[in-house]
């Protein structure tokens, strides 16, 4: 499985609208969920914004430290892939986006997203995939 910031944000703030759907997902995982380096800023910077660096601080440490959560660093290849699938995509999306949706793609890994148009990314390269 791989979490998106989505997922990661709602998971970590109670007061977001999808907090108890992040929490029973939660509960059932038994591996470990990647983080993609990137997700874990795009965390940060959300928290710092609404909350506060010591809050954004603490979350990016129960990501780190936490049992269930395995940050991921992307190589140069995998970095390149990615920004090829925003070149013939063309949406507008963050380019982190892009780089959640294409390690999804290529490791055959669940997405733990609440954001439709990533979502509806994954869903399109995985067709596409299909059509070939």
């Amino acid at each position: 499985m791989i979490a998106d910031s989505s997922f990661l944000i709602s998971l970590f703030a109670d007061y977001d609208s999808n907090h108890e759907q992040a929490l029973k997902i939660i509960e059932g995982v038994e591996e470990k969920i990647i983080v993609p380096c990137e997700v874990v800023s795009e965390v940060f910077t959300f928290f710092s914004h609404k909350q506060g660096i010591d809050e954004a601080a603490a979350t990016v440490e129960r990501i780190l430290r936490g049992n269930i959560f395995s940050v991921y660093f992307m190589n140069e290849n995998e970095w390149l892939d990615a920004f090829e699938i925003s070149k013939l995509q063309k949406r507008k999306m963050s380019f982190v986006d892009y780089q959640v949706a294409y390690l999804a793609y290529e490791k055959k890994q669940k997405l733990l997203c609440f954001d439709k148009q990533l979502n509806s990314l994954l869903k399109n390269l995985e067709e596409r995939e299909k059509d070939e």
